[in-house]
């Protein structure tokens, strides 16, 4: 009979919907995916906000961080001031680079 010190701790292996690992989502798109709430408190995902989510696989940017604003807004909702004028610029660059 095993004793405890002899036995070795396997972790889990994580769940991850391949739906869910492309953009930020929130917690309706994990349900829908398969996904309960504690699933998302694993070192797998990122908490944006309220609600939204994405996989750690993701490489952390500033889009990734406004698409996970994105789905918390409204949709008639809009950036103003110096946050818009800087998002116009980096789209700007991003549309000269393809």
């Amino acid at each position: 009979m095993a004793r405890p010190s002899d036995t070795v701790y396997v972790p889990r292996v994580p769940l991850v919907p391949e739906p869910l690992t492309r953009r930020p989502f929130t917690i309706e798109e994990a349900h829908r995916a398969g996904l309960d709430r504690w699933h998302l408190q694993g070192s797998s995902w990122r908490r944006h906000g309220a609600g939204t989510y994405s996989w750690t696989g993701i490489r952390e940017s500033v889009e990734i961080e406004l698409g996970a604003a994105q789905d918390r807004l409204p949709q008639e909702a809009v950036f103003s001031g110096l946050t818009a004028a800087w998002l116009h610029v980096t789209s700007r660059r991003a549309r000269q680079l393809r």
